[in-house]
């Protein structure tokens, strides 16, 4: 009987190391992309698993599928700590980065040129208000500044309003700042 069993263990082939080893890895790069992982990340995991396995001396047929998953959630976790631990000391990558925006846009632009024409039709004490609103101060700085007393900042604020309101409402809709692109010098 010995002799017969021994017939029946040649006559089936083993499947080969190579088949083995080459479904686990496409199986380990499976269970790295679906945790999350770009391509070239789990490509990358993939090979640190085998190569872990290979230095470990397990034997590559006792690599079972509920294990290995265990292994790749193990790795992915190490990996993802890395990376946050890399990203924190040393920044965001360049590729990460958003590019510059333009300088400026056409309605900024624009909405400057209508100021610079509201306040060079405004009276000193209204123009230089604006002025330093403009650059970032608040009413009640720029309205100090001004030498404004205090119980007059809402009758100047109210003017500047006016102005810029008449200044508005004195031109269709669309053409805001036509006048001004038709006074300005050709390039």
């Amino acid at each position: 009987m010995d002799g017969s069993r021994q017939q029946v263990d040649e006559s089936q082939d083993p499947p080969s190391s190579g088949l083995v080893i080459r479904a686990s890895y496409r199986q380990t790069v499976r269970i790295c992309l679906s945790a999350g992982l770009t391509a070239e990340s789990a490509e990358d995991v993939a090979q640190d698993i085998w190569e872990w396995l290979i230095r470990s001396g397990r034997p590559i047929e006792d690599v079972t599928a509920p294990w290995l998953g265990s292994v790749v959630r193990n790795f992915v976790m190490r990996y993802r700590r890395r990376q946050s631990v890399l990203a924190r000391r040393e920044g965001r990558r360049l590729d990460r980065v958003p590019e510059p925006e333009a300088p400026e846009s056409a309605a900024r632009i624009e909405s400057r040129e209508l100021l610079d024409h509201v306040a060079s039709i405004l009276p000193e004490t209204e123009r230089s208000l604006l002025t330093l609103i403009r650059r970032g101060h608040s009413l009640a700085e720029a309205a100090r500044l001004t030498g404004i007393p205090r119980g007059s900042r809402a009758y100047f604020h109210g003017r500047l309003i006016e102005y810029a309101r008449r200044e508005l409402s004195g031109r269709p809709e669309g053409t805001r700042g036509a006048s001004l692109r038709a006074r300005r010098p050709p390039l």
